[in-house]
């Protein structure tokens, strides 16, 4: 997976953001919404005004909608996507009028998110923030305990990504061909998947992590957040949340360190060596057959291909590598992390299953 930041420059941004970043919980009738407009430079050099939908009457003013927050408010209210695209961009003031019709007619208590003044989020009132910055602090700690170096980092507008991986737990699965034990976690702040942990081993050769699914994951759901039928209110954490908050950071830290396990990565590097006596003969149609199996396009089928025939292992293993080798140039990190996994698919796959996609390779 590409890297779009340092780990100083990840450190200083989720401190910048952990001071601006507000949170309020509110009955939606309480809700009333705007068109806004920003001058905007268009490509020639004209000006032009850019509209968009802000919430008002929150403590720090008018805060305009992302991208995630409009997807959220049009599940919450049941107007499809494109319907509500349209209106964004054509009719703002009729998206207007259904915003507040709807959130005036169906009442529901929503925690709001907020970061540099926009509407990031737009989430249940039993939505548990498990954020970034409390995380950074949990685990960064645990890798440098560990001896483990971060080797990648992504944050954007809706997750973190971050890899970090051990040169203290290393071993080879050919001569020559080394791997480390290794983690991958992933979460997002505004509710589009779980603070999740993952098994991932990094190969010395290529610099490449192949992911092994879900070892550990937290869903954000919580106690709710109490009665809102008042104005809109800043949600800040009481005790019993800053508590069950610390008993649940040190459960991390535990994760953290599970993910290297020296037994662990024995069985699994066991299970590499294995993969490397799974012989490829015709490795374009093998490809083929991978390729059909994990929906890769046709640019990454090709890119796999490549990969397969320069890795130097004509195997299951080799096969594996070339897929998870893809992530190097993929942008989009959550793709990348996708097609890490599908590399560890193929190491997983039993016998059985192997032998199938053997037996399509040769009738191709």
């Amino acid at each position: 997976m590409k890297s779009t930041m340092t780990l100083t420059d990840m450190a200083a941004e989720l401190e910048r953001q952990n001071t601006v970043k507000r949170d309020f919980v509110a009955d939606t009738r309480k809700m009333e919404f705007g068109v806004t407009e920003t001058p905007i430079t268009q490509n020639d050099g004209s000006m032009a005004m850019s509209h968009n939908v802000a919430l008002r009457g929150l403590p720090i003013g008018d805060a305009p909608l992302r991208k995630t927050a409009h997807d959220q408010f049009a599940t919450t209210l049941g107007i499809p996507r494109p319907y509500y695209q349209r209106m964004l961009a054509d009719a703002p003031d009729l998206l207007v009028t259904n915003l507040n019709r709807w959130m005036e007619q169906e009442p529901k208590q929503r925690m709001v998110r907020t970061l540099d003044g926009e509407v990031r989020a737009l989430l249940s009132d039993r939505y548990r923030p498990l954020d970034n910055f409390d995380l950074a602090m949990a685990v960064l700690p645990k890798l440098q305990e560990t001896e483990a170096a971060v080797v990648s980092i992504n944050l954007t507008e809706d997750h973190l990504y971050l890899q970090a991986t051990s040169e203290r737990i290393r071993g080879d699965v050919q001569v020559g061909d080394t791997v480390q034990a290794g983690v991958t976690i992933r979460n997002s702040e505004v509710g589009l998947g779980t603070l999740s942990f993952e098994e991932m081993m990094w190969r010395l050769i290529c610099s490449n992590g192949m992911v092994h699914g879900i070892a550990t994951r937290q869903r954000h759901v919580g106690r709710s957040h109490g009665d809102w039928s008042g104005d809109i209110g800043e949600f800040l954490r009481d005790e019993t949340r800053r508590l069950d908050d610390a008993a649940f950071w040190n459960k991390v830290v535990d994760a953290t360190a599970a993910m290297f396990s020296q037994a662990r990565f024995d069985t699994r590097v066991e299970q590499y060596r294995q993969a490397t006596t799974d012989e490829i003969v015709k490795p374009i149609e093998i490809v083929e057959v991978a390729s059909k199996r994990f929906e890769l396009s046709d640019d990454e089928q090709s890119r796999a291909l490549s990969n397969l025939v320069n890795g130097g292992s004509m195997s299951r293993w080799g096969l594996a590598n070339a897929v998870t080798a893809l992530a190097h140039d993929i942008d989009d990190p959550a793709r990348a992390l996708e097609v890490e996994k599908f590399g560890a698919q193929i190491i997983e796959l039993g016998q059985p299953e192997w032998r199938k996609m053997a037996e399509a390779a040769a009738k191709n």
